[in-house]
């Protein structure tokens, strides 16, 4: 199941920042650009939740508030990278909101299509 979570909010964010890094950022990303900075965007935090989750078990509320925020400023890096990859420049306070609307995403659209599909499936 955690795999299955994994991929849907790669291809959530995927979705996400190829469309609105149009809409917000104003950098016309690639398909290809998009899928490698939303499944990076997704790598290291979802690695720093697992180690903030052992680690401050008591405080968990310290731990997602701390491992959100770190999301966001990685998420910011990856965008504003995989913009300069393509000689575009993207500002920070437009990669920031990018981030956040697929960090959002992943609650509020990847979520709901796990659960449809483990309905689905019976699984």
């Amino acid at each position: 199941m955690f795999i299955l979570t994994f991929v849907v909010a790669i291809a959530v964010g995927t979705m996400l920042i190829f469309l609105f890094g149009r809409w917000i950022g104003r950098v016309r990303f690639t398909l290809a650009n998009a899928f490698w900075a939303s499944s990076s965007g997704h790598m290291l935090p979802a690695l720093l939740w697992f180690v903030l989750g052992f680690l401050l078990r008591m405080y968990l509320g310290i731990a997602f508030i701390i491992g959100l925020l770190v999301a966001l400023v990685f998420q910011t890096g990856i965008l504003q990278f995989f913009a300069n990859t393509q000689h575009e420049v993207l500002r920070p306070w437009r990669a920031a909101l990018i981030a956040l609307i697929v960090i959002v995403g992943d609650f509020l659209i990847a979520s709901p299509i796990v659960e449809l599909i483990l309905r689905a499936t019976g699984g």
